[in-house]
């Protein structure tokens, strides 16, 4: 099974917030927690329709 960068940035994503819950994380902290790019997290996060 092969997933897309994008949905494995996604779900590397959603589990650093999870588990920082209830504090909040920064794009920044997140890209260099999970070794992924900022600017996808940035372009992420003012998506709409997710």
């Amino acid at each position: 099974m092969q997933i897309s960068a994008r949905g494995d940035y996604a779900v590397r994503a959603a589990l650093s917030l999870a588990t920082a819950y209830p504090s909040l994380l920064s794009t920044q902290a997140i890209a260099a927690e999970q070794d992924m790019p900022r600017k996808f997290l940035e372009a992420e996060k003012g998506r709409e329709d997710v």
